[in-house]
């Protein structure tokens, strides 16, 4: 599960990056950041509010869970709005 919030986000980034109808990389990613840049962030922070949500139950279980969660999304989202860009126009 880990995995697929890893890659969900750079692969809606890459896809809005390989379909731009800009010319150059940098066009490109600056449409593919506008366009796609917004549902991914609001993926994230949904998913991060869960993680937030589930550090109030009582289990261990869940607590450590919602921790893993929030971590890995902090980090995709870094990933696929910072790091990945950068790759993409260089």
């Amino acid at each position: 599960m880990l995995i697929g919030f890893s890659v969900d986000y750079v692969v809606h980034m890459c896809h809005a990056y390989v379909e731009s109808t800009e010319q150059g990389r940098y066009e490109r990613m600056r449409d593919a950041v506008v366009k796609m840049g917004v549902s991914v962030a609001g993926g994230a922070v949904t998913t991060f509010g869960i993680g937030v949500a589930l550090n109030f139950v009582v289990s261990v279980f869940f607590d450590r869970f919602a921790v893993v969660i929030m971590w890995t999304v902090c980090f995709s989202l870094f990933w696929a709005l910072v790091f990945f860009p950068a790759l993409c126009v260089t």
